[in-house]
């Protein structure tokens, strides 16, 4: 047997050595042909496959949808009420920190005065930086849900602002 020319450097598809060839199968004994699989009872060749059909959405709830967006614009409402209400209690306490004639010097209306000027210089920053913090989550909550990213969209068509 010749083995084949050697590969050149430059060929890129190298001949591959020749696969050996089957031995004929005898002609006394033929190979069985394979049984045809039986059909599986109770099943309707014409239906449709169950995995190729499109699944059924459910309906859409309008109303429900609307009650939810109702619901995030109450509660947004609130929370604005709170953080615009602290931010004002909060000004205000400080405002009356620094209206006084001498707002380093010893109260002259005794001792209720100097416990409303204690509570108030621990109080007020705490409340107006609550507020303005609250403030600008606000101001990230109420984006993202005009942007769609965050609440219940509502497809009442009529192209507004929610």
């Amino acid at each position: 047997m010749s083995s084949p020319p050697p590969a050149s450097a430059d060929d890129p598809y190298p001949e591959a050595e020749p696969e050996p060839e089957p031995e004929p199968a005898s002609a006394s004994a033929p190979a069985p042909a394979p049984a045809p699989a039986p059909a599986p009872a109770g099943v309707d060749p014409s239906a449709p496959i169950p995995w190729t059909t499109a699944p059924s959405l459910p309906p859409v709830d309008v109303e429900g949808r609307r009650d939810a967006a109702r619901i995030i614009r109450v509660a947004l409402g609130v929370a604005w009420a709170i953080a615009i209400a602290a931010t004002l209690i909060g000004a205000g306490l400080v405002w009356s920190l620094i209206s006084v004639e001498d707002p380093f010097g010893i109260p002259g209306g005794g001792e209720v005065e100097l416990l409303v000027r204690t509570l108030a210089q621990f109080v007020a920053p705490s409340l107006l930086s609550t507020g303005l913090l609250g403030m600008v989550a606000l101001l990230v909550v109420d984006g993202l849900r005009r942007a769609g990213r965050i609440g219940v969209p509502v497809a009442d068509g009529s192209g507004g602002p929610s």
